[in-house]
């Protein structure tokens, strides 16, 4: 079985809990003897840090990372206040990225195509274009939810009402994609 896996940050070094779980299920892949294809972005937050994939994984993944900025600007968060969609999405959002995965696609054969993170499945309409397969959504929180308690939890008024628009853009997005 060959899977395209992609994430919406390096895997390694294993920095936080989202890491350590890719960790844990590219492990449980591997040990099945399933075929991997390593796609991620890498991000101001989570930069790529050469040699920090072990050389065993790197060798049978042979991943390949496009940086992304997702830096929230004063500029995209006005934007975003006025306009439908998701900031906290379309800041993931690359056309590097894209090109990457459309051409992996016509490139090799996958059985399937793993996102690993709601953040990555902004490029669900380039995979379904380029790919016939099953495409799985690995989730590791219900986003919406973590920015809505943000929102609860936060004293400035007009910082509330702003997480509570993102919470409700995302809730919208989570929706969507995940239907």
């Amino acid at each position: 079985m060959r899977v395209l896996y992609v994430t919406n940050k390096p895997i390694y070094p294993t920095v936080d809990g989202g890491t350590v779980a890719m960790e844990n299920f590219l492990e449980c892949l591997l040990k099945q003897k399933v075929e991997v294809k390593h796609l991620f972005l890498h991000t101001p937050k989570h930069p790529i840090v050469p040699d920090a994939y072990p050389s065993r994984v790197n060798n049978l993944i042979h991943p390949e990372g496009v940086y992304v900025n997702t830096k929230v600007t004063l500029w995209g968060a006005f934007y975003y206040l006025f306009k439908n969609g998701s900031y906290n999405i379309r800041r993931f959002r690359s056309v590097r990225m894209a090109d990457l995965i459309k051409s992996t696609l016509r490139k090799d054969h996958f059985d399937c195509v793993i996102l690993d993170s709601l953040y990555v499945t902004l490029y669900t309409d380039i995979i379904r274009s380029n790919f016939d397969g099953t495409i799985y959504l690995r989730t590791h929180n219900i986003e919406h939810k973590i920015w809505s308690n943000l929102a609860i939890n936060t004293k400035n008024q007009l910082k509330k009402l702003y997480l509570h628009k993102l919470a409700y853009d995302l809730k919208s997005y989570e929706n969507r994609a995940i239907n």
